[in-house]
């Protein structure tokens, strides 16, 4: 690995896993890294401030957002889709796009409260069934349940 490449992953706080990785693959340089680094890898450099253009960055934003368009649900987080689009070609402003972003955003914080109330349901019926579990052991003897095969 250059010393170029060296000082940039240093700088951008790459992770250890990350920089052991290109190691690995004897990476040499920073072209090598894009061509051959893992995706998680690729995408984490890609995306560090300063590395694409703003343009470039919205375009990979929309491709990402499209990948996972079937599973948006709230009007606000699919509204970002034609806010991007119309970015990129012109026909709205960085203030609108901005709008847009904010109530996507508002979406994603109604969706984190949501997940979190599910991983909270889930932790809760966890500790239900351990609760279930030591009910059972301690009421009902095993010797009463019809698990064995009494013939032998």
């Amino acid at each position: 690995m250059n010393k170029s490449l060296r000082k940039w992953l240093v700088a951008h706080d790459a992770c250890k896993s990350g920089v052991d990785s290109l190691l690995a693959l004897h990476i040499t340089d920073a072209r090598d890294a894009y061509n051959r680094a893992a995706p998680e890898y690729l995408i984490w450099t890609v995306t560090q401030d300063g590395v694409m253009t703003q343009r470039k960055c919205v375009q990979f934003a929309l491709f990402c957002v499209r990948q996972v368009a079937p599973l948006l649900t709230d009007d606000r987080s699919r509204a970002v889709i034609p806010a991007l689009e119309g970015w990129l070609d012109g026909s709205i402003t960085q203030g609108q796009i901005v709008r847009a972003a904010a109530y996507a955003a508002y979406a994603a914080d109604a969706a984190n409260a949501a997940a979190r109330a599910v991983a909270y349901a889930a932790y809760a019926a966890d500790a239900a069934r351990k609760q279930q579990a030591e009910w059972i052991r301690a009421n009902i003897p095993f010797e009463s349940l019809n698990l064995e095969d009494k013939k032998s």
